[in-house]
């Protein structure tokens, strides 16, 4: 089945059919003449006492789940209501709100120094084996640029939600080094947040996941790149593993 389905369960141990009569039968239940010929009249859909009956969710099937007979039956415990998406719909929906995993390769071998105090840019080559742009959104080429080193997303609409997810491994020179991560649109604003202290030794590998949502609320912030920035109290080092970054 096509497109968006509810698919109808009786609950409890029903002993008959459960009859929703507000719901029209379609091109199967039209009248053969007078003044109804051509016009879908109202039909009957019967929920079995086993197993289910799915329905296209048309504009009748919505207003009975809402406001009508489904929806009665479900107030009162006799039915259950699940939907479920077809595949043109599942890849409608899928390519609207894609993502993209960027995998880095060159901070495995020459990790990113950050010097204390200073905010320092995170890299990501893109060019690493796990790297993943099967899925953008279906009106996007890429969500990331690897030249600049920036999130892009001027092929995005206004309003758009996303998630960027960055794994990144940390080395401190020293014992309980304090972080801070940011996302900045340079010259516009920035969103900063503290990550948990490094607090088992120098020298050991800390790997952190960083998540940070945000929204196109202008013009100005979709069409600019942001860079992601690092700081840290003390001397360290960082290798960025990638970059998740989804369309919410």
């Amino acid at each position: 089945m096509e497109g968006v389905f509810l698919t109808l369960t009786q609950l409890g141990s029903p002993t008959s059919s459960l009859l929703v009569t507000d719901i029209n039968v379609g091109s199967g239940g039209r009248y053969r003449g007078g003044r109804d010929a051509g016009y879908a009249r109202p039909g009957a859909v019967y929920v079995p006492t086993t197993g289910s009956v799915t329905l296209l969710y048309t504009s009748d099937v919505a207003l009975s789940f809402e406001t009508g007979v489904i929806r009665g039956f479900i107030s009162a415990g006799r039915l259950s209501a699940t939907f479920g998406l077809g595949d043109a719909a599942y890849e409608g929906f899928r390519s609207r709100f894609g993502w993209a995993d960027y995998n880095d390769s060159a901070t495995a071998t020459t990790p990113i120094t950050l010097t204390a105090g200073d905010w320092v840019q995170i890299t990501n080559d893109t060019l690493g084996d796990f790297t993943n742009t099967d899925f953008l959104p279906s009106n996007a080429t890429r969500l990331w640029d690897p030249a600049t080193n920036t999130v892009l997303l001027d092929e995005m609409s206004l309003g758009d939600s996303f998630l960027l997810r960055a794994d990144i491994i940390f080395n401190p020179t020293v014992n309980n080094t304090r972080l801070e991560f940011r996302i900045r649109w340079p010259g516009i604003f920035s969103l900063a947040q503290g990550l948990a202290p490094l607090g088992d030794g120098a020298g050991a590998d800390y790997e952190r996941y960083i998540n940070t949502t945000f929204y196109l609320g202008s013009e100005v912030v979709r069409d600019t790149g942001a860079v992601l920035e690092v700081k840290a109290s003390s001397g360290c080092s960082a290798q960025v593993n990638g970059f998740y970054i989804k369309n919410l």
